[in-house]
C-alpha cells in the first residue's frame, strides 16, 4: 500500500530528547542537566550528544547511493516515526527513528506548487502534515513562501500562502513548527534573512 504520513499516533513519547536532519544524518540524543521553565521567556538548557547517524539511502527502500536525498526538514510523528522533506523533489520519507531499515519507511509522494520542502511540522491532534515551500512566484509575480497540508493518509489539503514578499527565491522561509497555545493553533515560520523582505 502507499501508507500515511501520519499512522497512528500515540503522542511523543521520546523524554528529554532532541531530534534534528541535516544532509544524509539524523540523531541527536539531549544530555546533562534540565531546568524546568516556569514562563515562556525561559528555556531548557541541554548538552546534545551524535548517538547514531546513517543514510537516507540506507533507511528507504527503493533509494541507492546515488539518489539525490537532499534532506532538509524532519519532524517527529510520534515516539517511533519521523518525517523527512527534501528541498529537491516532492516527496516525504516516513522513516523509524530507529535508523534501521524497516518494511515501514519510504518514500511517499507530496503534490505541491513547487519543487520540494524547507521543512515539515506535524499537528499530531489533527493528525496533519505541513510542508513549507521556502519561496515561489505567485500570481501577482512576486516570491512569497507557501505551506502545503497533507491529511494523515497523505492526502494534499490545501497550499496557503504566506503573505512575506522575498526579493530572491532561495531567501525565502526555511523552518516550520506547529504549536498549540489557549485552544489556539498557530503555524510558525522561520524566514531565512530579512533583506528585503516586505
Amino acid at each position: 500500500g502507499r501508507g500515511s504520513l501520519i499512522g497512528d499516533c500515540t503522542g511523543f513519547g521520546v523524554r528529554g530528547s532532541a531530534f534534528g536532519v541535516r544532509g544524509s544524518a539524523f540523531g541527536v540524543r539531549g544530555s546533562g542537566r534540565r531546568t524546568i521553565p516556569t514562563s515562556w521567556n525561559k528555556t531548557m538548557a541541554k548538552k546534545l550528544e551524535l548517538i547514531r547517524e546513517e543514510k537516507l539511502y540506507r533507511l528507504v527502500p527503493g533509494t541507492k547511493k546515488r539518489s539525490r536525498l537532499e534532506a532538509s526538514g524532519v519532524a517527529l510523528v510520534d515516539s517511533k516515526t519521523a518525517l523527512v522533506v527534501f528541498d529537491n523533489m516532492n516527496l516525504v520519507a516516513r522513516v523509524d527513528i530507529s535508523l534501521k531499515r524497516r518494511p515501514a519507511n519510504r518514500l511517499l509522494p507530496a503534490p505541491s506548487l513547487g519543487m520540494g520542502f524547507e521543512d515539515v511540522a506535524v499537528d499530531r491532534d489533527g493528525r496533519r502534515a505541513f510542508c513549507l515551500i521556502e519561496a515561489l512566484e505567485d500570481i501577482d509575480g512576486r516570491l512569497r513562501g507557501f505551506v502545503a497540508e497533507y491529511d494523515a493518509a497523505g492526502h494534499f489539503i490545501r497550499c496557503s500562502r504566506l503573505e512575506t514578499v522575498f526579493r530572491k527565491g532561495n531567501k525565502g522561509f526555511e523552518g516550520l513548527t506547529h504549536w498549540r497555545r489557549g485552544g489556539a493553533e498557530y503555524l510558525l515560520a522561520l524566514r531565512e534573512d530579512n533583506h528585503g523582505a516586505r
